[in-house]
């Protein structure tokens, strides 16, 4: 009777000891996530996958918000925009299931590879855009996404206000020929649908241009978002 009992008192023991073993599993917090992911990670080496030799790909939106001032002493015309970049990083990847069913989070984008993203051409200089204190989302499939904001261009202040003015948004990886990265858009025309109307100047239809420019002895990937706009009074 004794041996009953005490081998009832191991399986009770067990069963307890795997519950628990499952309930640790089950309530894994975003700490022990990040830690997982950012034990090895090293932000320097570039996401694409060791054997491909095809290079990586980054998508950019610009999202054009508004045509805020223009001021003819500096002539330049104050633009609010921000661009989306997203990319798919292999090492940033996890089952939600495993972790509190989380499936997204925000990390610093200084702590991730991210791309060296440069608008050509703003007041006669190149812009870097990134914000290494700013944050990126990292979805569970390794999907990143990060959002850096852009600002001014010139105007002509001898047309000003009869002309038509058109604007580049010329932007390139500062390091990364293409073929090491492939810089991509999934739109064909400027995305409007944050852009709030100006009373002075009506925007007109912008477009997405793909172009490849020498490089050294490769090229370089150049996403150009072009728009122009008309004084109201002429539009």
């Amino acid at each position: 009777m004794r041996v009953y009992v005490y081998c009832f008192y191991l399986l009770v023991l067990w069963c307890i000891d795997s519950l628990g073993v499952q309930c640790d599993n089950d309530t894994q917090t975003e700490h022990d996530l990040h830690k997982r992911l950012f034990q090895t990670y090293n932000s320097n080496t570039m996401p694409c996958h060791a054997t491909s030799l095809d290079p990586f790909n980054v998508s950019i939106e610009l999202y054009l918000m508004s045509i805020d001032e223009i001021n003819e002493l500096r002539q330049t015309i104050s633009i609010m925009a921000f661009l989306e970049i997203t990319w798919k990083d292999r090492f940033l990847v996890w089952d939600p299931l495993e972790y509190s069913n989380i499936t997204s989070i925000n990390v610093k984008v200084n702590d991730i590879w991210y791309l060296d993203v440069v608008l050509e051409s703003t007041l006669d200089k190149h812009t870097y855009l990134v914000d290494e204190a700013g944050n990126a989302n990292i979805k569970s499939d390794g999907s990143v996404v990060m959002w850096p904001y852009t600002d001014s261009c010139k105007i002509f202040i001898a047309q000003f206000p009869f002309d038509k003015q058109t604007r580049l948004f010329d932007f390139l990886s500062w390091t990364n020929p293409s073929s090491k990265l492939v810089l991509s858009s999934a739109s064909t025309e400027i995305t409007r649908s944050v852009y709030k109307e100006n009373s002075e100047w009506a925007l007109k239809r912008g477009q997405v241009i793909f172009e490849l420019r020498p490089y050294g002895n490769d090229t370089c990937d150049h996403v150009i978002f072009s728009y122009s706009a008309n004084p109201c009074s002429s539009s």
